[in-house]
């Protein structure tokens, strides 16, 4: 059990390091630690030492961030009451981007964006130059083959663990499922109940012969908070149901079995009036030159065009001089936004971890504009920007409530 204080360092500091995402106690290392209190061995990553266990129940709530539930904590008095005490609750960060596609393959496979490869919620694929989303895959490559790396899932399950993902079963064979949480056996519950109930039977099922790990997602909060805003009647709703749910799955759980819940990514409820528009004329010339447009609203991937547009030849860096233009335009554009960064900025500021391999940096745009603020958005129309603009709830960038999310830990009795 961790031994806590009354404030957490995260919590007093403005600007968080995205690559804190990477470290022991970060997103990346959660479940990780949970699959090595287990009993197996997962020397490459950064777990911590946690106390053994047979069983774990690892929760993730898509886009409950750390603020966010701090702030609505009155609609939660179960998860109020754990936030309350930092021996078992404390912030974490989860990394960059901070989008679903991205953290939960992070969560997944226990390593970061510059070694899994999902390094953005759309991006170019330096293969067929087309641009996807890792949620809808529409025009994707072959999920297998884009994402290699094995998930815990797997190797959990190849040393012996019972492994059982539990979620709608929308999600059950979704491309960025087969990608990022393949692994062991997935169980639909569409409903808050039969999701409960899952997590509760297969937590009474696990036995020092038999350990078992339960993985438990719930994406609600996040399409609410998407479509009406954190905060919003409807979303404050859903968060009261999914803390009594909570207070029941954790209170029926047997001995010997952990409890972790964590979040993807926070959420900022931004009017989408004052974006950034390059379908303005006065904003047009922010994507004059540029050969694709991928991210998102708080996170734009920018793809200069180059003489060899192979995966090799994109693994090298474009025109500088274009480059160079390209950043001080944007910087102009965007003020104290957002921060516009070159891809080799980004990369060396450790932003999508340690160890970014060739084929992964040939997907990360050339320039980057990374929302810094509670109201940036850059809105460059596209054939993925179909309704984008009527959203109230974003996430993506660097600001302190998209990245930090809850790092809860109730030790098995």
């Amino acid at each position: 059990m961790r031994s806590g204080v009354s404030t957490h360092p995260l919590l007093d500091i403005e600007s968080v390091d995205p690559a804190l995402g990477y470290a022991p106690g970060g997103l990346a290392s959660l479940f990780a630690s949970l699959g090595a209190s287990l009993g197996v061995d997962l020397p490459d990553l950064p777990v911590r030492e946690l106390p053994p266990a047979h069983g774990v129940v690892s929760v993730l709530l898509d886009g409950l961030g750390w603020t966010t539930l701090e702030r609505y904590a009155g609609h939660a008095p179960f998860l109020r009451s754990l936030l309350q005490d930092p021996q078992v609750s404390t912030p974490a960060v989860c990394g960059f981007p901070s989008t679903t596609a991205v953290s939960l393959a992070t969560h997944a496979t226990g390593v970061p964006p510059a070694v899994h490869g999902h390094v953005g919620y759309a991006v170019r694929d330096p293969r067929t130059s087309t641009v996807f989303n890792h949620l809808s895959w529409k025009d994707g490559p072959d999920p297998l083959a884009w994402q290699t790396q094995p998930t815990l899932f797997g190797r959990l399950a190849d040393a012996g663990v019972r492994v059982v993902r539990v979620g709608q079963k929308k999600f059950a064979t979704s491309a960025l499922t087969r990608a990022a949480q393949r692994g062991g056996t997935y169980l639909p519950a569409d409903g808050l109940g039969a999701w409960t109930a899952a997590g509760l039977d297969l937590a009474r099922r696990s036995s020092r012969s038999e350990p078992t790990a339960a993985y438990l997602y719930w994406p609600v909060l996040d399409q609410i908070g998407h479509a009406q805003g954190p905060g919003s009647v409807d979303w404050t709703g859903a968060l009261e149901e999914v803390d009594a749910a909570l207070r029941e799955l954790v209170e029926g759980l047997p001995p010997g079995v952990h409890f972790s819940l964590t979040a993807d990514h926070g959420m900022l409820g931004i009017d989408p009036a004052g974006a950034l528009r390059t379908d303005d004329p006065q904003h047009a010339h922010l994507v004059e030159g540029v050969a694709a447009v991928a991210g998102d609203p708080r996170c734009r991937f920018l793809y200069l065009p180059r003489a060899d547009e192979s995966p090799e030849g994109r693994q090298g860096e474009p025109d500088r001089a274009q480059q160079a233009e390209l950043v001080d335009a944007w910087r102009e554009a965007a003020g104290d936004g957002a921060l516009v960064v070159t891809r080799a900025e980004a990369v060396a500021s450790g932003w999508f971890g340690p160890g970014t391999t060739a084929e992964n940096l040939s997907r990360i745009g050339d320039v980057l504009v990374v929302a810094r603020d509670d109201r940036f958005l850059a809105f460059v129309p596209g054939p993925d920007s179909t309704g984008q603009m009527s959203l109230k709830g974003w996430h993506g960038g660097l600001h302190r409530e998209e990245l930090l999310v809850p790092d809860v830990l109730l030790p098995a009795r």
